[in-house]
């Protein structure tokens, strides 16, 4: 977590980044795909996804 993601959880981008929990902030993400639901076609376990600084997703 840095300093941006603090500020996107207080609201500072809130016209322009959603705050609703849970979701997954920053550009400093990394990992590796656990599981996938039964409907996702185009990430697989495994996978190793990347956001670019400019992105949030969601996730369930």
């Amino acid at each position: 977590m840095c300093r941006t993601d603090l500020h996107v959880r207080d609201g500072w981008f809130a016209p322009a980044v959603p705050t609703e929990l849970p979701i997954t902030l920053g550009h400093e993400n990394a990992g590796w795909v656990q599981d996938v639901g039964s409907a996702v076609e185009n990430v697989a376990v495994g996978d190793a996804p990347r956001s670019s600084p400019s992105t949030a997703t969601r996730t369930r």
